[in-house]
């Protein structure tokens, strides 16, 4: 089964014999505890967001998701990262086994996800629209510590295509002249933005529980941010030259309007994050108890999954 998620779901998981798909438009605030990291924004505007983005996604399907996001990978494994991607590595494996473990007690996954090793040491991992994940050699070299960090990492990318970011930002960019029929923009700022606030921390929550259902240790997740250093500022599209016009005119509910245009502008800091992560295993660990979640820092270490062998 799994116990995913009754943080997105109306009702509580009865038991964990029951398989219930995440409803992702089903969002709760992160816990009060972690208010004072929170700006007023934040604290209002966490809210139902992807019932919203859905409607405003033009009636995108699956399927149409997961050839616009086949289209942007092409695209940036032919320029930005052209070069960089080492399918032979020992990391290549070795997050393909990671992901599967995350996948094997997600029932619903609505895409057959894709991981990619990329052999540059930028502290750095991101998702397109239709399961493509992308993760750098500097995050897992120098950030992350154990596997199931790593985990926890994996689910935070696959939340952001689960709960319809990475298709919403899309969709947005596609909206104006300076993106038009211009595949190549699109994927280099996909590639470097980032989400919102408020998409950053329900992704943090999503991620952390796709782990924890995984059985991998959840208070692994709270370390991640307490030791990581604030990183440099990412360049947001009005920093890379790309001007964020006025969206009161498009066909899309002026909630969203605001909310992805807040995607190139703000990050929650590290200790929001750090906060988040540390009440959501509380509130999952009270409800759905897992005792001696694996941590994994020698698989980690020698690129070696859980799957092959465990150590501790």
């Amino acid at each position: 089964m799994t116990l995913l998620l009754s943080l997105y779901l109306a009702q509580p998981i009865p038991d964990l014999g029951d398989i219930i798909p995440i409803d992702p438009s089903v969002v709760i605030p992160p816990p009060g505890a972690c208010d004072e990291y929170l700006t007023d924004q934040l604290k209002t505007g966490l809210t139902v967001l992807d019932e919203q983005v859905r409607s405003g996604m033009d009636g995108w399907s699956d399927k149409q998701e997961e050839m616009a996001g086949r289209e942007i990978a092409d695209e940036l494994m032919r320029g930005e990262l052209n070069g960089l991607l080492n399918p032979s590595s020992p990391w290549q494996g070795y997050l393909e086994e990671v992901l599967a473990e995350i996948l094997a007690t997600y029932p619903t996954p609505r895409f057959n996800y894709q991981i990619h090793f990329v052999d540059d040491m930028t502290e750095n991992a991101f998702a397109l629209p239709g399961g493509h994940l992308f993760f750098y050699r500097g995050i897992l070299e120098k950030i992350l510590v154990n596997e199931a960090q790593l985990a926890t990492v994996i689910g935070h990318e696959v939340a952001h295509v689960e709960l319809y970011h990475c298709a919403a930002l899309y969709q947005y960019m596609s909206q104006f002249p300076v993106f038009s029929n211009d595949i190549a923009t699109i994927a280099l700022s996909m590639a470097r933005h980032t989400f919102s606030s408020t998409q950053e921390l329900d992704s943090d929550r999503f991620g952390l529980a796709l782990a924890h259902t995984a059985a991998y240790d959840g208070k692994q997740a709270e370390q991640i941010w307490l030791s990581w250093s604030a990183p440099p500022q990412q360049p947001t599209l009005p920093m890379m030259g790309i001007p964020i016009p006025d969206m009161s005119g498009l066909p899309i509910p002026i909630d969203i309007a605001g909310e992805i245009q807040n995607m190139t502008i703000s990050h929650p800091p590290h200790q929001a994050r750090a906060c988040v992560a540390r009440e959501t295993y509380r509130q999952l660990q009270e409800r759905y108890p897992v005792e001696n979640g694996y941590i994994g820092e020698r698989n980690l270490r020698e690129k070696r999954s859980r799957s092959k062998k465990r150590y501790e």
